[in-house]
C-alpha cells in the first residue's frame, strides 16, 4: 500500500473467484466513509 499511504484500511476479498475486491477510504464510523473498487479506478495520479 505504499502508494496510497494506507495501512490500516487494506483490501477486502467481496467475491475473489470473481476477482471483486474492495478497501474502505474510512472507518465504518465516519461520515464520509465509502468503499473504492479496484476495477473502478483508473489512475493513481
Amino acid at each position: 500500500m505504499f502508494q496510497t499511504g494506507v495501512k490500516r484500511k487494506v483490501p477486502i476479498t467481496i467475491y475473489p473467484t470473481q476477482d471483486i475486491y474492495a478497501f474502505p477510504t474510512h472507518s465504518p464510523t465516519h461520515f464520509d466513509y465509502h468503499w473504492l473498487f479496484y476495477t473502478h479506478i483508473q489512475s493513481m495520479t
